[in-house]
């Protein structure tokens, strides 16, 4: 893991340029982490990963391939301690409790980006695990509430 008073290091697995561009913006220009790779395999995530040692890396699903949730633990082991954000279509929002259960410390879609946000506020003590307005954020994305 990175040391304190250190900027934290990420790693972002996603193969849609767009997608990872605005990871990487948000992830390093509004969060203030390194991003020491961007990567578009399931293969290379895991390379890079334990190569770099990130507290947080955010993966597409979609290239988990048959892994699916299961690169989660994968990417954890590669560098214990690290942060995982699993990225899904909109249809797959109802895993977000399995990855979470998988270790993943949420799971975010590509058309709102809100659910990264917090997840990355609480990798970085802006937000406690308990936020309210994480939680409220949460309900209105996941569950239609405020």
């Amino acid at each position: 893991m990175v040391n304190e008073g250190a900027r934290p290091v990420a790693v972002i697995c996603q193969d849609d340029p767009a997608l990872a561009a605005a990871l990487v913006h948000t992830v390093g220009d509004l969060y203030g982490m390194r991003v020491a790779a961007t990567v578009r395999t399931a293969a290379a995530a895991l390379t890079a990963v334990a190569a770099a040692q990130p507290a947080l890396v955010v993966v597409d699903l979609a290239l988990a391939g048959e892994r699916g949730l299961r690169i989660v633990g994968a990417l954890q082991q590669a560098a214990p301690g690290c942060a995982v954000i699993v990225l899904a279509p909109a249809e797959f929002t109802d895993l977000r409790l399995d990855a979470v259960a998988a270790g993943a410390i949420t799971l975010v879609t590509a058309g709102d980006l809100r659910p990264l946000q917090c997840g990355i506020e609480r990798l970085t003590h802006i937000h406690g695990e308990n936020c309210p307005s994480c939680a409220a954020r949460e309900r209105e994305t996941y569950w239609g509430r405020g």
